[in-house]
Formats: structure tokens, sequence, C-alpha cells
């Protein structure tokens, strides 16, 4: 009986790891995709502007990209329970690099107040003490 050589394939695994792959992949997509329909159809009744942008990479470095032109940058860590993301560690990144106001909003909350009592934190830099002007 052959024995079993280190590096060789055994019974196509490469091969049936590559499909499971895909299976994942493919599901990942599906929730996305109904993740997207959700909340377009929330900001529908919003009546505020915003885009969307699908893209593949660390999340932290999509936010900052795709916020160039952005006034503000809605964040908020609905998935800081689970791994990954890591989305505390995300809102972080974003928050120390993108140089926009950020907005971190709880999961709970179904709307906005902007009538009621705000906290800002920054460091004191001229561009966001005449921002806050």
């Amino acid at each position: 009986m052959p024995r079993h050589r280190p590096g060789a394939d055994p019974v196509g695994a490469d091969y049936m790891m590559a499909d499971a792959e895909v299976a994942l992949l493919a599901d990942a997509r599906d929730r996305e995709a109904v993740n997207r329909r959700r909340i377009e159809a929330r900001l529908a009744v919003e009546g505020v502007a915003w885009d969307w942008a699908d893209a593949t990479g660390d999340i932290a470095d999509l936010l900052e990209a795709e916020a160039g032109l952005a006034d503000i940058i809605v964040l908020n860590t609905a998935f800081a329970d689970h791994e990954p993301p890591d989305m505390r560690a995300i809102v972080s990144d974003v928050v120390m690099r993108a140089g926009k106001p950020i907005l971190a909003v709880p999961q709970q909350v179904r709307n906005l107040d902007v009538s009621g009592q705000a906290l800002i934190a920054w460091n004191g830099a001229p561009p966001v003490a005449e921002t806050l002007r």
C-alpha cells in the first residue's frame, strides 16, 4: 500500500477546498445582497443623500478611500461581538485616519434628533475648530 507523501493531495483535497471556498463566497454575497436591499429601503425614506460602493479589502482603508468627498462618515459597531470583522478596531482606525467628522450611531437608534445634545471629541486642530464654528 502506498504511503502518503508530505505535500501530496490526498483524494483531491485541494479541489474540495476550492469548492468550499466558492460556496462560502457565494453565501457571503447572498447575505450582502440581502443587507444591501434592507439598507437601501431604509435610506430611501430618510431624506438624505447617500451613495453605495461595493469593494473588497481592508474595511478601514476602503471606508477612508470612499469617504474622500463625504461631509461626514456614519459608523457603528453593530458587529462588534462577531469575529471577523473587529468593528471596534475598524471604527478606531477610521476615526484616527479619515480626517472627517464621524457620527457614531448606537445600533438601537432608529432616528436622529439633530436639535439634541452632542458629544464632540477632537484633537484641537484649527481646521476642526473651524468646522465646529
